[in-house]
């Protein structure tokens, strides 16, 4: 799996949790629908650092917790 694909998969898992839209996520963030549909369908390569921290901060998580999960973690180890 990619890595844009896992975290596509993230940003949707924790919207459908805390009951979001795009466009709730959008504002919340202050970061522009376009942009925010884009990262939650897969459609941007790589977000940027700061990008990532309004989105963790609108759905109320830290990039911690974000990047805590199976999926993300296996693509962050190195291959053997």
């Amino acid at each position: 799996m990619e890595r844009k694909e896992a975290i596509k998969n993230r940003i949707k898992e924790l919207m459908e949790q805390k009951g979001m839209t795009y466009n709730t996520l959008a504002e919340k963030s202050g970061i522009p629908l376009r942009r925010v549909y884009r990262l939650a369908t897969g459609m941007t390569y790589n977000p940027g650092v700061f990008t990532m921290i309004e989105i963790c901060d609108a759905l109320g998580v830290s990039l911690d917790e974000f990047f805590a999960t199976e999926e993300l973690q296996k693509l962050r180890s190195p291959q053997a």
